[in-house]
């Protein structure tokens, strides 16, 4: 009984950590500055739309890429500086009435060209059904060891199916970025995002 509550202290201890940290790197559009790109980086620029369920769901999303987290707005407009060379998008996480996510595992890459370029990895909608409301793995998760030991099985399963579609709207989303940032994108390179899922 001792062992089962130090686990269930150091499972809330590691939830607290990463609740903390994520929040403290999460980018979006209003943080985005085009100047504090490192040398090792490109600014990569696209849309992500999340239809969850059938209704348009962005606010609620964070998106995980390679090398960076970010929070989606209304728009889905994405501008982030991330190193050059190839880029995951990994996995997206949407809060509903508990926290639902995908993992897009080895599939949805582009290329960031860097070097002073802007990579477009296109307009990203991701269609998105779950069964929606308060998850059983989230009662796991109140409910002690039992739950934590459960929960590694539980957390590697991806919640609902998910279709994804890539479009070329290079014109809208570069007028989106200039109204969002005040900024004319120079040098701007197409690496379309794969789907291989």
């Amino acid at each position: 009984f001792g062992s089962a509550m130090m686990i269930q202290k150091a499972l809330k201890l590691v939830a607290i950590i990463a609740i903390l940290s994520l929040f403290t790197c999460i980018k979006n559009i209003r943080d985005f500055d085009p100047n504090a790109v490192e040398d090792n980086e490109g600014i990569v620029i696209g849309k992500v739309n999340v239809m969850y369920n059938g209704k348009h769901f962005n606010e609620n999303c964070i998106v995980a890429f390679s090398g960076g987290v970010y929070k989606l707005d209304k728009t889905g407009l994405v501008a982030i500086p991330l190193e050059a060379g190839e880029v995951r998008m990994a996995r997206i996480t949407c809060q509903d009435v508990s926290s639902y996510k995908y993992d897009f595992g080895e599939g949805m890459t582009f290329e960031n060209f860097g070097d002073g370029k802007i990579t477009y990895f296109g307009d990203v909608t991701l269609e998105w059904e779950t069964k929606g409301g308060f998850k059983s793995s989230t009662c796991l998760l109140l409910f002690g060891a039992l739950g934590g030991a459960i929960l590694g099985t539980v957390a590697s399963i991806n919640d609902g199916d998910m279709e994804v579609k890539v479009g070329n709207n290079l014109s809208g989303t570069l007028q989106e970025y200039r109204n969002a940032t005040g900024e004319n994108p120079g040098n701007v390179q197409t690496s379309l995002m794969s789907t291989g899922m």
